[in-house]
């Protein structure tokens, strides 16, 4: 079976793991605290930086495509970041906090969906070495929690 077809398979059962987490862990844990739960989700997306691990020999094969690689794990990156300040600013209740949630939202989930679209086009799945794990299961939570961020900023107004 083509490699494209794993990772569909991955995706699904990791999309649909992160819906339970985040609903019956995180949003009861955050306790109606909307500030919170984004704190929660937030930081989730700080571990973004792991996908500058394509650029380490072994980790995804040579011959990934820089087209995908190089917007992929700086694009991540900035989403960590994004994260990271989106969280401080959160938990400092600062009146810039939800600007810095709709940026790092927008931001890391373009990133996602541009990820997506070239990983689909140049067909990455045939050079995913270990990074299938990180496509596999992180990808899937990180889509989930954008989706639940962008509920709880609308539902917010």
């Amino acid at each position: 079976m083509h490699p494209k077809y794993y990772l569909l398979f991955a995706s699904v059962i990791g999309a649909t793991t992160a819906t339970i987490l985040i609903r019956d862990f995180l949003i009861p844990k955050a306790k109606g605290d909307w500030f919170k739960l984004l704190q929660l989700l937030a930081i989730v997306h700080s571990f973004r930086f792991v996908g500058l691990s394509m650029f380490v020999p072994g980790i995804s094969s040579p011959n990934m495509p820089a087209q995908f690689s190089i917007p992929a794990a700086w694009g991540d990156y900035c989403a960590a970041i994004l994260a990271l300040t989106t969280y401080t600013l959160l938990r400092r209740k600062s009146k810039f906090a939800v600007a810095s949630a709709w940026i790092f939202n927008i931001w890391g989930f373009l990133d996602l969906v541009y990820a997506a679209y070239q990983a689909a086009i140049l067909e990455v799945s045939n050079y995913m070495g270990v990074m299938f794990y990180i496509f596999a299961f992180y990808a899937p939570v990180l889509v989930v929690s954008h989706i639940v961020i962008f509920k709880a900023l609308i539902r917010r107004g």
